[in-house]
């Protein structure tokens, strides 16, 4: 039986991309229980009165949390500020280019999280504008994509900004690495493998990805050096659940 969820969306800019995903989850009934988060990372006034318009609709609750920007799209702050404020104990975290194109992923994902012990956050597949399918697992060694067409559960390094989601209390006491601004995003998924906690990715339910729109991915391809400490930083890394 799908429970209660807090759908944290992280927002900076590209409002009408943060309206359709909000719309996207509206037209599921099965949301009616659940609450929405929209954090706004120092978006423009503009952007944040389309925000607080949407607030507006009667069917879900709808808050939405203003962030001062630090100089860059700090995705990690943003996830930890709404799960902060969250109702519910299952916390699911969305960028806001991500729609729910093909249905509620969420009652799929809390059956899976059931069956696999010591799990720290599951998510579901992606699918971007051109149709491309692609999942959680990442080679360590360049961070490109990998394990799209495995059937079933596919194992990952850290679980992919887009939409993840897991308890709220597994990350209470998050602490990211700074250096790594705009992909601090990776330090969760380090921290997750140290406390021996699993990342997977659930290949029978999808979400609709735009890629390439959000401000953190505009802010990490003009900062390559940071791919680079991500990099650098998984690459002592040996473990069977890594590939190399």
């Amino acid at each position: 039986m799908r429970q209660p969820v807090s759908i944290v969306i992280t927002s900076h800019e590209h409002f009408d991309y943060t309206r359709k995903a909000v719309l996207s989850i509206l037209l599921c009934d099965s949301t009616k229980n659940d609450e929405i988060i929209i954090v706004d990372d120092g978006s423009s006034p503009a952007t944040r009165e389309g925000l607080y318009g949407l607030t507006r609709n009667v069917e879900r609750e709808i808050r939405v949390l203003d962030l001062p920007g630090i100089g860059h799209p700090a995705l990690a702050r943003s996830r930890q500020t709404g799960g902060e404020h969250s109702r519910y104990d299952w916390v699911l975290w969305m960028d806001n280019d991500t729609e729910w194109r093909f249905g509620d992923p969420v009652e799929r994902l809390q059956e899976v999280w059931k069956e696999i012990p010591d799990l720290g956050a599951i998510q579901p597949q992606r699918v971007n504008h051109k149709g491309t399918v692609y999942g959680a697992c990442r080679h360590k060694a360049n961070l490109e994509y990998d394990g799209s067409d495995t059937e079933g559960i596919a194992f990952g390094m850290y679980p992919e900004g887009a939409c993840w989601m897991s308890h709220k209390s597994t990350f209470e006491k998050w602490e990211f690495d700074t250096r790594l601004a705009g992909f601090e995003d990776s330090d969760i998924g380090y921290q997750l493998y140290q406390a021996g906690l699993k990342v997977v990715c659930v290949n029978d339910v999808r979400v609709y990805h735009h890629q390439w729109v959000s401000g953190a991915w505009n802010y990490v391809h003009r900062h390559p050096e940071t791919r680079t400490r991500v990099i650098e930083k998984w690459s002592h890394l040996n473990s069977e659940r890594f590939k190399t």
